[in-house]
């Protein structure tokens, strides 16, 4: 991603900013900005931002405490707002779609269209769409898993590419842990890997952390583990090469006597 995409995300009360030049930067907003439809300015702001290559910004935050929605701040974050050429607007919170949304963990942004993970009023948590006018659920606890068992339980890292979701899944006992991707109507998801998926080049089969990217064309990279945890390393998937291991730890670094 070139530098004039690159989003600092604040998390201690000083904002959201995009660095629209190598060393210039706009303000989103920060602890003077009104919350969208909402009474009194920003608080707090998440770690969760994302910016897709128009220069769209979508990210999470907090009223705070002087604010008459607060005690939702701190543990959760409850709303989703949309900065663009037209302005900042919210997205979802948990007053949006009758209080459906009671808590949000990620945002993801491409073409102005936004993807999120978000807990209903249900405690369900789920895989959400919202196109600009309207929100689609994605994956959900009544979700079958693909090429596996029973349900979805829990979300992680997700990303929005196109019409694609690409994200870690995985069932109420973690059990069943893996990759999935899903489309625009929630009814195709597809599995890529998951705990049973043999390693390319290695023994053994994957366990999964939380960290996982996607390119603009849909390539998948992500770090795991050999499951029990002996060896992490990092994997990639393409519709062209299939599945494949690009390091781990017996890997040497360039240039350098020693491994990863």
């Amino acid at each position: 991603m070139p530098i004039s995409r690159l989003l600092t995300a604040f998390s201690v009360m000083v904002g959201i900013a995009t660095a629209i030049h190598a060393q210039t930067f706009s303000t989103v907003a920060d602890t003077t900005t009104a919350i969208p439809g909402k009474s009194g300015n920003f608080e707090l702001f998440s770690s969760s931002g994302s910016i897709d290559a128009d220069g769209n910004v979508a990210f999470t935050s907090s009223p705070g405490s002087s604010s008459p929605d607060y005690p939702y701040t701190y543990t959760v974050y409850p709303g989703i707002y949309l900065k663009n050429s037209s302005g900042l607007s919210r997205i979802a919170d948990h007053t949006v779609s009758g209080g459906e949304f009671k808590a949000f963990s990620g945002v993801s942004i491409d073409a102005g269209r936004v993807g999120f993970r978000a807990t209903d009023s249900g405690s369900s948590n789920g895989l959400y769409f919202y196109n600009g006018t309207s929100y689609t659920s994605w994956a959900n606890s009544s979700t079958s898993i693909p090429s596996g068992s029973g349900n979805f339980h829990g979300f992680g890292a997700s990303y929005l590419r196109g019409s694609t979701m690409t994200f870690i899944g995985n069932n109420s006992d973690w059990s069943q842990l893996g990759i999935y991707t899903t489309d625009a109507t929630g009814t195709n998801a597809v599995k890529i890997v998951d705990k049973n998926t043999a390693i390319p080049g290695m023994a053994g089969s994957y366990g999964f952390s939380s960290t996982l990217a996607v390119t603009a064309s849909g390539n998948i990279a992500f770090a795991a583990n050999t499951a029990p945890g002996v060896m992490t390393l990092l994997g990639a998937y393409s519709n062209e090469h299939g599945l494949v291991t690009l390091a781990n730890t017996t890997t040497s670094v360039p240039g350098q006597a020693v491994n990863f």
